[in-house]
């Protein structure tokens, strides 16, 4: 064999080694467009995934059981984000709970990202039903075409619905953002004659601030000071 071939095979072996761990070290990767299988994941497969709570909140929700009905289902989504605790970066969390009657097919989060990000669903923690799949949509979930999320499905057969008395497992998003703000939006939909809920309030990255944003808040801060210990003296 010679040295040229044996480097060359020395190369490929190294290369598909650190293919598989990186494939064994993330969830699973959405391009815009696409529409993936989600497997389920947990802490002892990606053990990258613990972190702390920074906030987490219970938000309640209704829409018709159907076109032609007035009949509601009613629910609650959990939402939380989590800071890594080895990289510092944030991973998105949803969970739908106390569901009433009626199905669920979908849940949708807008307005999130514009690139690729990985989701997949914790099956090593709360919840009835994971989702089979994951679209990262291009469409928005008001028709805008600049509007990027992702549609967790529940809707790919009568075993795998969330259906009255179940409630999901958390769905995630993990990114590499440190920031967040409420600018996403979520809602929910049904399965069958299609309804939907109203839009909600969704946790989502944000961009760092750049440095003259800080020094506006400082000067902004030290004003504020200023005027207080002003008010004080007189």
């Amino acid at each position: 064999m010679s040295a040229i071939h044996t480097k060359n095979l020395i190369a490929t072996c190294v290369f598909a080694s650190l293919l598989a761990t990186w494939g064994a070290a993330r969830a699973v990767v959405v391009a815009p467009g696409d529409t993936v299988s989600l497997p389920g994941t947990t802490l002892a497969a990606q053990p990258f995934l613990q972190g702390h709570v920074l906030e987490d909140e219970l938000i309640p929700f209704s829409l018709a059981v159907s076109q032609t009905s007035s009949d509601l289902i009613t629910g609650t989504v959990q939402q939380r984000v989590v800071r890594e605790d080895a990289s510092g970066t944030l991973d998105f969390y949803w969970r739908i709970t106390q569901l009433n009657t009626g199905s669920l097919g979908y849940f949708r989060v807008g307005h999130f990202v514009t690139g690729t990000f990985d989701a997949d669903y914790r099956i090593d923690g709360l919840g009835d039903v994971g989702p089979t799949s994951l679209t990262h949509f291009t469409n928005g979930l008001g028709g805008a075409t600049d509007d990027f999320g992702a549609n967790f499905n529940f809707a790919n057969g009568a075993a795998d619905t969330l259906s009255a008395g179940q409630s999901s497992k958390f769905m995630l998003l993990h990114t590499d953002a440190t920031n967040y703000a409420k600018t996403a939006l979520f809602d929910i939909a049904s399965t069958g004659t299609y309804t939907a809920s109203a839009q909600f309030a969704a946790f989502a990255p944000a961009p760092v601030p750049e440095p003259q944003t800080y020094a506006l808040m400082l000067a902004g801060l030290g004003a504020v000071a200023m005027a207080a210990r002003r008010r004080k003296q007189s």
